[in-house]
């Protein structure tokens, strides 16, 4: 059996005994070929351990999406996992498909992949002009890369784990967590040679393709490769243009990862994602889509091309202190545009409508295109101690900026306007710790505290064709404290009581209608204060979780 760890690796004598050096909280993962792998922290390895081609056994569900790796038993908040050996049955090539199976996670129509997420109601349903800054209620993470907002490139092919948290997770994410967390991990590199295909065909001429491979490139170098196409028509008939594609999808995705173990005690990740997302978008009509046939007589597009990179430093000192430094850097070019009526002029035409062009002397004729260009840079810098029987702890600092660029025309601001270009630029920083100490040998309580500050700079033009709008550049801060509070109790080694309250917070902004007086002006920001309660019982044929906010 291959044994590894993203730092060192090993393989298992015949008779299954083997030797590994590491630390307590550090992730292990049990592989062989034709059986399903296995994960556990180190502390939670027993003598024995069973490979199999069923679900994981239920001490391996590991919980990534934190500031430490935990056990999802272990974990005072209210989880739901979707593991390997579900994402591999799954048939759709996209994390749209999985949605309708998590509890309290919804997704807004209007647009050709899911961007806007609710979290037990709370979430944004869209991005159109003029509703403000890129600030989100509910975060999304690819591989520790921040994709609030455009989610889009949530292809599902060669993806390990997927971990939906509900409430606020604003003390470790930010400003973009007030609601929750989708957090979407994929393989990682071995050291071990090892690669997975994929081909699906459906109806609407689906097609799905995909490759993956890794292995060693020198004894402490490891790679992984993925590569994913998807193609389909869109279950849409435009019998205006009498064609079967406007709602077409053409989606590529390329991943690759590096894992360096440069020494026992320092070890270097680099993961890069190349999406090209190129999406018609033709899914509105008057009469709701009967029979998914639709009228437009312009083609609209939903189209992302996203490059972005993640880099990660770890070191591990002599007395266990570790040290953790992260950069990631993403440029995503993003058309949304539609036919704003619907339809045509020869719809219109007849009844009921009787819109005839040739008496009003205009025609009922709208089309609107979002140009939108977001760059993102952030640093990270974490320390923290090992874990104790009584204390553990991390302190951490976060910077990112954020700059987008939106290019509209349309009908906007209710008419006001039909066209605006805009421009964001925001700076955060924040400081964050997170103590844990166990009280008893049953009882242990988790505190997280997070303080952020946020600089933005807004700006609109004053063009609108022959029309002279008012300029709008204004300047904005805020300032923000969130928290957490969390016990965990445990009653068997089977079942578990939690609790927890916690505050997550999300950004405020400017209204963009260039006509607003400037008490109109700025919002504020949100707050949003959860408490809930919980518990969990999990056996080798059942995993209970219930949960009360």
């Amino acid at each position: 059996v291959n044994i590894y760890t993203g730092n060192v690796g090993t393989i298992s004598q015949s008779d299954g005994s083997f030797s590994l050096m590491v630390d307590a909280n550090v992730t292990v993962t049990f592989s062989h070929i034709g059986y399903t792998d296995v994960s556990l922290l180190a502390s939670d390895i027993s003598d024995i351990i069973k490979l199999n081609s069923l679900e994981l056994p239920v001490p391996a569900i590991i919980v990534k999406g934190g500031l430490r790796n935990i056990s999802l038993l272990n974990s005072a908040s209210s989880i739901s996992i979707i593991g390997e050996s579900t994402l591999r049955k799954e048939p759709s090539p996209h994390f749209q498909g999985l949605i309708q199976t998590i509890p309290n996670l919804n997704w807004a129509g209007g647009t050709s992949r899911p961007r806007y997420f609710q979290i037990r109601g709370i979430g944004e349903r869209s991005q159109y002009t003029g509703e403000g800054p890129p600030n989100f209620s509910v975060g999304y993470m690819i591989d520790g890369i921040d994709f609030s907002g455009i989610g889009m490139a949530g292809m599902l092919f060669d993806v390990q784990q997927i971990e939906v948290f509900r409430g606020p997770q604003s003390s470790i994410y930010g400003p973009n967590a007030m609601a929750g967390l989708i957090n979407i991990s994929t393989a990682e590199p071995t050291p071990y040679f090892t690669g997975n295909t994929i081909i699906k065909s459906g109806s609407d001429n689906l097609t799905t393709a995909g490759f993956s491979v890794g292995g060693p490139l020198f004894s402490n170098l490891f790679f992984r490769f993925a590569f994913q196409k998807n193609d389909q028509n869109g279950f849409r008939n435009n019998l205006y243009h009498n064609l079967f594609n406007t709602n077409k999808r053409n989606e590529i995705l390329t991943r690759t990862k590096l894992n360096w173990i440069i020494s026992p005690f320092v070890n270097f990740q680099f993961v890069t994602i190349n999406a090209n997302l190129n999406n018609n978008y033709d899914a509105w009509s008057v009469d709701n889509n009967i029979d998914f046939l639709t009228y437009t007589d312009k083609q609209g597009i939903d189209s992302q091309i996203t490059k972005a990179s993640s880099v990660k430093i770890k070191i591990l000192d002599n007395a266990g202190v570790s040290s953790f430094y992260k950069f990631t850097t993403s440029t995503n070019k993003m058309e949304h545009s539609y036919d704003g009526d619907w339809a045509n002029n020869d719809y219109w035409l007849e009844s009921p409508y009787n819109f005839d062009p040739a008496v009003t002397w205009w025609e009922y004729s709208f089309y609107d295109k979002n140009l939108r260009n977001r760059e993102r840079e952030t640093h990270e810098i974490r320390i923290s101690s090992s874990e104790t029987s009584c204390l553990s702890w991390i302190l951490g600092y976060y910077l990112s900026n954020i700059t987008e660029i939106d290019d509209a025309n349309g009908w906007l601001f209710g008419g006001e306007a039909t066209s605006l270009k805009s421009s964001f630029e925001i700076n955060n920083n924040s400081i964050y710790s997170q103590i844990k100490l166990n009280i008893m040998k049953r009882l242990s309580l988790t505190v997280n505290f997070r303080s952020e500050n946020e600089d933005a700079n807004y700006q609109s033009d004053g063009l609108n064709f022959d029309v002279q709008i008012p300029i709008v550049k204004e300047k904005f801060q805020h300032s923000f404290y969130g928290g957490r509070l969390a016990i965990i109790f445990d009653l068997k080694n089977t079942t578990k009581f939690f609790g927890s309250i916690s505050r997550g917070y999300k950004a405020g902004g400017i209204n963009q209608n260039p006509y607003l007086s400037e008490n109109s002006r700025f919002y504020d920001p949100e707050y949003n204060t959860n408490l809930e309660v919980g518990i969990k019982f999990f056996d080798e044929n059942l995993i209970t979780n219930i949960t009360a906010f």
